[in-house]
């Protein structure tokens, strides 16, 4: 048995979902698309196993947003036994909508009510009896975040998926008399003639038809007879739109609106005024305030985390708590991972020669499977953690804010608000930063911000700057060489931002639109669940292709057998990169090589540095064996060119998932990698201008 969870945005779905379902939950793209569509097991009464199935929040079965197709999609096109809409107890005027909108199309429709201790302490109350007599539907009170009422629910959602589906419209919604006889019926008609060929009820498609539903006309128009009657719904669109309102007959429209498209919007407008105008009835009847409101607590915080002074102050200190949680407090952890893979390779590798295996195999798990594998898993606590904290901030209502407050500055480099905090999570990691692009509606907004995130140094990538810097520039040079280097990112990012959107990717920045959710505290079970299952779908989706990059890359390195590094197929590759290419700028074999493999992880640089050139253990020795081997401005140039460079075989993998194929991935790998040896040039060009010996 299968139930559907809808609702709309920020009503407290995920955390009524994750209450129902625990652990025993799977997530997997919807095809086509990045959405995610998570399902999960229920146990219900009877030894029944209900399939629950998590869908995108949306507002109506309208579809502006790929998550909002993806929704509407599902409702549409797939089998299911009952939809449960999940609505806040305290904001039902807004979220009553989509539930009219369910209940015309199916009849199988439960109503969650959740956040009901939110709507108490606002001092209001509703009848949940007397709200499921006006609707005609079961409703149910829920508080998700106290797992309270969920029996019922799950009680109630199993009865109705028991029911015969009913052809006849049980919509409660008034539309006015002269349409209804003018336009409804005799649409209805015509369709209840299709017969058993009509996947959907009549009413329910006269409804869209009339509203000008291109998807829906087109499912028409391929049945027997179903061009008749989609050019019969056309006629009485083009005829009888902007009806009077209220009593008389038709009128014609007036004004500009003479087309068909403008007249079936007329449509749409009526239609949702006569739902609204039945909510507004429905709440005079069910909902009562106990007593008098006094005060918003939301709006109270508002008013100074919204402040055009405090308000980006207040952000700098969030976000600068959550990065130091994220990538400061979490590396011991990644430290103790990394030091467990190194003992375990080396374990194996003596296994291995134990066994007699042959010097090669050994070879590949002490220094190619387990320092590549390695490299990823000492990163999954940062990633772990910025999950959370990303998690953290969406479900208390912050996030929206911070997109709000910088808007205004992203608008002017061609970027979308809610892409800001993926643009500042990009300094942790690109590939949850690539990820949280998904809260932008629009497709060419998330392609853009995916193409311009690797342009930012990622926590790896200022690990190397860190430790070089501080050899070539040290004391106070040092944070000014950082210092600059961030400039140079956030420049060229801006740059090619505004280059792209003016060229591959046309057109403004949508506007920015978003609901201000109230303030809440967050389930920890909830947040603990989305952790779980990022981290676990991005290492489920990398794998293979991490362990292949990593043979490969070692395979360079140990072949021709038993010659040393500097004869190996990798160092021909690097001579033959630094004579084509790193001549330019000063760059010997080894600094090409470690460009070159530092794309599987740029964690690996450091110990690829070090065994190129040949330093001991630890920073030190290679702060020591670098500084002997290149000057200071061909550090710096070899900085700006690593920090620009292509990113790491994750991220890229990553890019090519969100942006949906190959092709923009290998566009931004190719922007990347001319943009870095572009500005690396003009850094050595100008360093040398100025006197600076390369």
């Amino acid at each position: 048995m299968r139930v559907v969870l809808a609702g709309n945005p920020n009503v407290g779905k995920t955390t009524l979902f994750n209450a129902l379902t625990g652990r025993r939950q799977e997530v997997a793209n919807w095809p086509g698309t990045t959405v995610d569509v998570v399902t999960g097991r229920v146990p219900a009464q009877g030894g029944v196993e209900l399939e629950l199935v998590d869908l995108p929040g949306t507002y109506a079965l309208e579809a502006y947003s790929q998550e909002e197709q993806v929704t509407r999609d599902f409702l549409l096109h797939q089998t299911y036994d009952a939809v449960i809409v999940v609505v806040d107890a305290a904001r039902l005027e807004r979220n009553l909508y989509l539930v009219l909108e369910l209940i015309e199309y199916t009849s199988k429709v439960v109503v969650a009510l959740n956040m009901m201790d939110a709507a108490r302490r606002e001092g209001i109350a509703v009848d949940a009896s007397l709200l499921a007599e006006r609707l005609g539907v079961p409703v149910v009170p829920t508080v998700a975040s106290r797992s309270s009422g969920l029996g019922r629910l799950i009680a109630a959602s199993t009865a109705v998926a028991g029911r015969t589906e009913l052809q006849a419209s049980t919509a409660v919604t008034h539309y006015p008399d002269a349409m209804r006889r003018a336009e409804l019926e005799p649409l209805t008609r015509r369709l209840t003639a299709l017969g058993a060929a009509l996947p959907y009820r009549p009413a329910w498609v006269a409804l869209q038809l009339l509203q000008g539903d291109g998807e829906i006309a087109r499912t028409v128009a391929a049945l027997p007879r179903g061009r008749e009657v989609l050019d019969f719904a056309r006629a009485l669109a083009a005829r009888e739109a902007g009806a009077a309102t209220g009593g008389g007959g038709p009128q014609p429209a007036t004004g500009a609106k003479t087309s068909l498209e403008e007249r079936q919007e007329e449509f749409a407008l009526l239609l949702a005024d006569s739902r609204y105008s039945l909510i507004a009835d429905i709440l005079g009847a069910c909902l009562r305030r106990r007593r008098r409101w006094r005060g918003d607590r939301t709006e109270a915080i508002d008013r100074l985390l919204l402040h055009s002074l405090w308000g980006y102050a207040i952000m700098a200190g969030v976000f600068s708590a959550g990065f130091w949680l994220a990538f400061v407090a979490s590396a011991p952890l990644s430290q103790a991972i990394d030091r467990v893979i190194v003992r375990l390779g080396k374990v194996s590798a003596a296994a291995l020669g134990a066994a007699g295996a042959p010097g090669a195999l050994r070879s590949l798990v002490l220094s190619g499977i387990f320092p590549g594998v390695g490299a990823v898993l000492s990163f999954v606590p940062y990633m772990a953690v910025f999950f959370a904290v990303y998690q953290f901030l969406q479900d208390t209502g912050y996030m929206a804010r911070a997109s709000l407050l910088v808007d205004r500055f992203m608008q002017l480099i061609g970027l979308h608000g809610k892409g800001f905090f993926a643009l500042v999570s990009a300094f942790g990691c690109n590939v949850p930063a690539m990820a949280a692009t998904r809260v932008m509606e629009n497709p060419r907004d998330r392609l853009l911000a995916n193409l311009v995130i690797p342009f930012i140094p990622c926590n790896a990538r200022l690990g190397v700057m860190a430790v070089m810097t501080a050899a070539f520039f040290p004391g106070a040079a040092g944070a000014v060489a950082m210092i600059g280097l961030i400039a140079v990112s956030l420049v060229i990012l801006a740059l090619v931002a505004s280059i792209y959107r003016h060229t591959v990717l046309p057109t403004d920045p949508a506007p920015l639109v978003l609901e201000l959710p109230r303030y809440h505290w967050p389930s920890l079970r909830t947040v603990l669940l989305a952790t779980w299952h990022r981290v676990w779908l991005f290492l489920s989706r990398i794998w293979w292709f991490l362990i292949w990059a990593t043979i490969a890359i070692w395979a360079l390195t140990y072949f021709p057998s038993g010659q040393p590094l500097d004869r190996s197929y990798a160092a021909m590759i690097g001579h033959a990169l630094a004579a084509g290419v790193g001549s330019h700028f000063g760059f010997d074999w080894r600094l090409m090589v470690a460009i070159l493999f530092g794309f599987v992880a740029k964690e690996t640089t450091l110990s690829t540095l070090g065994v190129l050139y040949g330093s001991g253990a630890g920073y030190e020795s290679l702060a020591h064996a670098l500084t002997g081997a290149m000057t200071p401005l061909v550090a710096f140039t070899y900085l700006v060119v690593y920090m620009l460079y292509v990113p790491c075989l994750s991220t890229v993998v990553q890019m090519r998932r969100e942006s949906g194929g190959w092709g923009w991935a290998a566009l931004g790998v190719a922007v990347n990698v001319v943009v870095a040896f572009a500005v690396g040039l003009l850094v050595e060009r100008i360093g040398c201008l100025l006197g600076f010996a390369a």
